[in-house]
């Protein structure tokens, strides 16, 4: 009995100086924001001691689950710069407005190091203020509605009967091509094709995307599958998210995606590409009467 007991405490004390070491972590590591614009955000932070692996997430806030917007590992000496810092660079993968949270990780053993809300630019097709202690982005709708929709109340500001401010219209995007699979088999579940008598009964509509393909990933209540793009089967499936082993899903998705559309426009350039046709016969050589060689 007072072997148990001393297990006990002995698991408790560790589970104690663990606690206590990872609240020291929280409050000595840090992510230092360079820069961010509308699409795109700069960061960077210091090697922490002992930590060799690191693991960084960027997804939208209270959206984890959807799948990283971005994700990198990062690596020791491989990875980190001459002045000591590990440097994030997104690239232009983000939206613009939008509040994203971005989140560093220990590979080995896995635990979270810190976590940072980040809201990347307006567009120039929104109006920029702070909202409920935040910015926000809002549409041209909400310009002179009659709502307060900024706290400084500068989106209901009137200039001689018009509104004080003034957005560029949103260009609207083209349509996607119809002769795609994935749009003939979104048309056919709607019960569009001019040769059929009647629509689909009860019919799965696929997700086409703006270029008119399938869209990379779908999901359904408890699992999200990878798509191909030019025929809709299956890739990969997952069954649940895990934040250390599924933190970039949907990233893994449009690699098979675009892989698999390079292929296939890298087959369709060769197939149509002219193809050189050799003679059925050579010429015989010069200063020779027959096929045979010349002598010397």
């Amino acid at each position: 009995m007072n072997t148990l007991r001393f297990v006990a405490l002995c698991c408790l004390l560790a589970i104690v100086v663990e606690s206590k070491r990872s609240w020291r972590t929280e409050d000595q590591f840090e992510i230092e924001l360079i820069s961010k614009n509308q699409t795109s955000i700069q960061a960077r932070f210091r090697r922490l001691r002992k930590v060799g692996k690191y693991l960084v997430n960027i997804y939208v806030k209270y959206l984890a689950d959807v799948g990283a917007a971005y994700t990198k590992q990062l690596k020791g000496k491989r990875d980190r710069h001459a002045d000591g810092y590990y440097y994030i660079d997104t690239g232009n993968v983000l939206e613009p407005g939008t509040l994203y949270e971005m989140a560093v990780y220990q590979r080995r053993p896995h635990r979270s190091l810190k976590r940072i809300d980040v809201t990347t630019d307006c567009s120039v097709y929104t109006y920029s203020c702070m909202t409920s202690r935040r910015e926000s982005c809002l549409e041209r709708e909400q310009l002179c509605d009659g709502f307060d929709d900024c706290l400084d109340k500068s989106d209901e500001e009137w200039l001689n009967s018009t509104c004080a401010v003034t957005l560029p219209e949103r260009p609207v995007p083209p349509p996607p091509p119809v002769d795609t699979p994935c749009m003939t088999a979104l048309i056919a579940s709607l019960g569009l094709t001019k040769d059929s008598d009647h629509g689909v009964t009860d019919p799965e509509r696929p997700t086409c995307d703006e270029n008119g393909h399938y869209a990379p990933v779908k999901c359904d209540a408890a699992t999200c599958h990878c798509i191909h793009p030019l025929n809709g089967k299956i890739l990969k499936t997952r069954s649940d998210f895990n934040p250390f082993v599924d933190h970039d899903f949907t990233g893994i998705c449009m690699k098979k995606y675009n892989r698999i559309l390079a292929r296939a426009n890298k087959r369709k350039n060769k197939d149509s590409a002219p193809q050189a046709h050799l003679p059925e016969t050579l010429p015989p050589l010069l200063g020779a009467e027959s096929p045979e060689l010349a002598p010397l």
